[in-house]
């Protein structure tokens, strides 16, 4: 599997992200809250097809190989 190292030298792959920008956007474009206090915005994204990859990866594709909470899921 691609991807990253852990110490022990286990492979994973990142299936989300996310970014706390502070006040880099706000600031930039003049935006407060209510009472003109300052803002901070971010964003999380998830990879829907990294996680499927992942899912794949662990489990196949027979449900009878998968965790039971994720055949609730599915």
């Amino acid at each position: 599997m691609s991807g990253y190292k852990t110490k022990d030298g286990k492979s994973y792959l990142e299936v989300v992200g996310s970014a706390v920008l502070a006040e880099t956007m706000t600031s930039r474009f003049n935006i407060k809250g209510e009472n003109e206090e300052v803002l901070w915005n971010g964003c999380t994204g998830i990879g829907l097809d990294r996680l499927m990859y992942a899912l794949i990866s662990n489990y196949g594709t027979e449900s009878n190989k998968m965790p039971v909470i994720l055949k609730e899921a599915i």
